[in-house]
């Protein structure tokens, strides 16, 4: 199983996802801390990251379907 990462372009490609990943993730943490220093209310940041989850599965279930301009880029 490990023998496919002999090749170097899937190695790139794993790592990149990799970093992909973890910049969104830390992106939703950032956020998170950004607003409860700005409000200081708890239930602001609980909206907030739901804005941010509804608009994520919103585009998600547009690409998926695809249909609409948003398509192609809508997953990433």
């Amino acid at each position: 199983m490990l023998t496919v990462l002999r090749h170097r372009e899937l190695r790139l490609l794993i790592s990149a996802r990799f970093a992909s990943q973890l910049g969104n993730q830390a992106t939703t943490v950032a956020l998170g801390f950004a607003v409860l220093a700005l409000t200081g209310r708890a239930g602001d940041v609980g909206l907030v990251l739901a804005v941010e989850g509804f608009a994520i599965g919103g585009f998600l279930l547009l690409g998926a379907t695809g249909s609409g301009p948003v398509s192609g880029t809508s997953a990433d």
